[in-house]
């Protein structure tokens, strides 16, 4: 089973985008690097249908060195899975 994540790339000098996943509430894992001005990402590895995922997506400015200081977070629990996940900004 595979989940769509979306979100507004309203970073203006980012070099890449981290998505970073926690599962059942653990510690986030980076699940992928994406390239600048991207706003979606597929993650395929969601199979367990009583697992609650949650996730977050930080830019990166290589020329400063540092991730953002905003991080877009998600939650998508067991009960919502079967449809697309949608990132906002917080």
């Amino acid at each position: 089973r595979a989940l769509d994540l979306s979100w507004q790339d309203n970073a203006s000098s980012e070099a890449s985008y981290h998505v970073e996943r926690s599962v059942d509430g653990g510690g986030w894992a980076e699940i992928a690097v994406l390239g600048a001005n991207v706003e979606t990402y597929t993650d395929t590895n969601t199979a367990a249908c009583d697992t609650d995922y949650a996730y977050r997506v930080r830019a990166y400015d290589s020329v400063l060195g540092r991730y953002s200081y905003r991080i877009n977070n998600l939650g998508v629990s067991k009960l919502n899975r079967k449809r697309d996940a949608i990132l906002t900004e917080m």
